[in-house]
């Protein structure tokens, strides 16, 4: 409402009101078709706004339109403009573009969406419910599970395999939830986008066995009685009396530690077979 000086005057003639208001920030438009500011004539001092959005800043001001005796309209300037905010409400739109995506855990899938289009406050919660149906209709084939998130994406976990799951997400703000989003399914369960537990522990221990095959054993090419040490000489009474430069005999020790190198060198591909030197 507002209140015009000139209205009781008899020369000021016939007068029109004409009321614009406009989002107060660009960022409050969500479409770029929206138009951003709007209009009406009135002949009364008030107006009723219409078509306005919840939890959304508005400026509105106002001039007269004046008709002269010559029936020319005559306008004035605006007034300055006066704010005000709607009080918000629930959602008034689902969330949009619900998708479902590959998951790293077994028996699990990863959901996510974009924020409804309208809001009518700032969103602060989602909840997702999922519930398994039978493979052959859309019947329930068990209880509805509810999952609550403060994101735009969650990781659901736990789902049977070789099962058929709905799933919808809905929003909600300080005044309560708005309506749910159309429901998508998950035709195969988990096992659909996502490993099950039976089909890790099988790639698990394929790898391992592949891993065995491939690795050589140690001490790869000499034979076990290659490497199996020398029996101590019994020392020879003869053999004491000559000097010991002349004769070198190699010990159990030193065998054992040849074939020992050996072995090692063996297990290598890269590496050529060495033999055992013994010096004189």
């Amino acid at each position: 409402s507002w209140t015009d000086q000139q209205a009781d005057q008899p020369s000021s003639g016939r007068r029109i009101y004409e009321v614009e208001w406009s989002l107060e920030t660009a960022e409050q438009q969500p479409q770029p078709q929206t138009p951003s500011s709007w209009r009406l004539n009135t002949s009364e001092l008030s107006a009723r706004l219409v078509g306005l959005r919840p939890s959304t800043a508005y400026s509105v001001r106002v001039r007269c339109l004046a008709l002269a005796s010559d029936q020319t309209v005559v306008p004035s300037s605006f007034s300055l403009r006066a704010s005000f905010s709607t009080e918000p409400e629930a959602p008034g739109s689902p969330p949009r573009d619900l998708k479902i995506s590959r998951s790293t855990l077994p028996m699990s899938v990863m959901l996510s969406w974009l924020p409804p289009l309208e809001p009518n406050g700032k969103i602060t919660k989602y909840t997702v419910l999922y519930r398994p149906v039978s493979s052959n209709s859309a019947k329930p084939a068990g209880s509805e599970h509810a999952m609550p998130t403060a994101e735009t994406q969650v990781v659901i976990t736990g789902l049977r395999p070789s099962t058929h799951y709905y799933f919808r997400v809905r929003a909600g703000n300080s005044e309560g939830f708005g309506p749910d989003s159309d429901a998508i399914e998950l035709s195969d369960g988990a096992e659909s986008d996502g490993l099950s537990s039976r089909r890790w522990w099988l790639l698990i221990g394929g790898v391992f066995g592949l891993a065995l095959l491939l690795w050589p054993p140690r001490g790869a090419g000499r034979s076990s009685a290659d490497c199996r040490a020398a029996p101590t000489a019994k020392p020879d009474p003869a053999a004491a009396k000559e000097p010991a430069v002349d004769r070198v005999r190699p010990t159990a020790s030193s065998t054992t530690s040849l074939c020992r190198k050996d072995a090692a060198l063996a297990g290598d591909p890269r590496q050529p077979a060495r033999l055992p030197v013994i010096n004189l």
